[in-house]
């Protein structure tokens, strides 16, 4: 009970806080080259800002990054000799202002992501991108390290057996520590700056995701990562990147942290599928109504949160609040046009009767009817 206590306020925090600078929660990535192994020949990783940019290869302090607001282009900004010496080995010249270059050397960095994944593919029966959620560290002394869950996700899934390529996505959904989350508003930072974040994120990876040439794309993600999902596949803030244009992209939410309202947005595409009429996209949706995350309700002791889904954040669809999974299908059903149905898998028992409370990426895909499922 102590520990499920602990980890409801270290996910969302106390309620009674004062506003606070979130930037100080930033999830930096600059010194990952020291602090992960290097990738295994079948993973390939992506690092990316709150703004949505892809890390270059090169190592920036982070104590640099967070002085420049936690932004790339604010930190080359700020550093106009890594930014031509980077420029330089990407033969771009001196004769661009600053800001045109740093532009296009994000764009550049991008490019390169992009031909690196797709040098890959061919050797490769199939390619699954990994997004985690809120409150997610790629490596450090403390927290809950991404890298670890994709590695026991990739070790069960036995993706290196099955020859699958893993593009391993590590976004800023912030970060909170266990005292600093009893102590300030966890629920606010979830609303008001990873929310923000994840919609960045999402269009950003549009930058990458929507050039790799394969004909079938999977998306996993867990919690808040559902909401970068939905932003690299709907159109949802005037974006001018094409969407994911696989002729088949298979779309896993496990216990998604947004709401039914982010398929109103299904048919907004900006690729081939809005000519042909033909939709490309199908979704698995993994959901728990037990979740206590999700349901942001919990009792121990002197000790309770009583809040609903809908608050602080929409997580509605993750824990089916109000019927909230089927919902979905409701909203499809009412589009002009004929689209695929999304697949409601609901694990809010273990097969042995009793229930799942936990929110964690591996009580999810630890069971049967994840490991089974059709798409991998």
């Amino acid at each position: 009970m102590i520990i499920r206590l602990l980890s409801l306020l270290i996910l969302f925090g106390s309620l009674n806080a004062s506003a606070q600078n979130w930037n100080h929660h930033s999830v930096l990535f600059g010194e990952e080259s020291l602090e992960i192994a290097p990738a295994p020949e079948h993973v390939v990783r992506i690092f990316i800002d709150k703004e949505g940019y892809l890390y270059p290869e090169m190592l920036i302090k982070d104590r640099k990054l967070r002085k420049a607001s936690s932004s790339l282009r604010s930190y080359f900004t700020k550093n106009e000799n890594e930014l031509n010496e980077l420029c330089a080995s990407h033969e771009l010249g001196r004769e661009m202002d600053q800001q045109a270059k740093i532009a296009w050397l994000l764009e550049s960095i991008a490019v390169d992501k992009i031909n690196e994944i797709n040098a890959k593919v061919p050797e490769y029966t199939s390619v699954i991108t990994l997004i985690h959620g809120f409150r997610k560290k790629a490596y450090g002394r403390t927290g809950f390290h991404s890298s670890v869950d994709y590695r026991i996700l990739e070790s069960d899934m036995k993706v290196k057996e099955k020859n699958v390529l893993v593009i391993e996505v590590y976004w800023d959904g912030t970060y909170i520590s266990p005292i600093r989350g009893y102590k300030y508003r966890g629920f606010r930072l979830l609303e008001e700056q990873a929310l923000p974040n994840a919609e960045k994120v999402g269009e950003g990876l549009r930058r990458v995701l929507s050039f790799i040439e394969t004909p079938t794309l999977t998306i996993l993600c867990h919690s808040l990562g559902a909401k970068v999902a939905s932003n690299i596949l709907f159109n949802q803030n005037n974006e001018t990147l094409p969407t994911p244009p696989q002729k088949h992209v298979n779309i896993c939410l496990v216990a998604p942290a947004i709401g039914s309202e982010e398929f109103e947005f299904y048919w907004n595409r900006s690729n081939s599928a809005q000519e042909t009429e033909i939709d490309n996209y199908q979704f698995f949706i993994f959901y728990n109504e037990n979740d206590f995350v999700l349901n942001k309700t919990f009792d121990v002791g002197p000790f309770s949160v009583h809040l609903e889904p809908t608050e602080y954040g929409n997580t509605s669809l993750g824990c089916n609040y109000n019927g909230d999974a089927e919902q979905v299908r409701t909203i499809l059903k009412s589009l002009p046009i004929q689209v695929n149905m999304p697949k409601l898998i609901n694990l809010s028992v273990r097969p042995n009767g009793s229930i799942i409370t936990c929110h964690h990426l591996r009580c999810y895909t630890r069971y049967k009817a994840f490991l089974e499922l059709e798409i991998w």
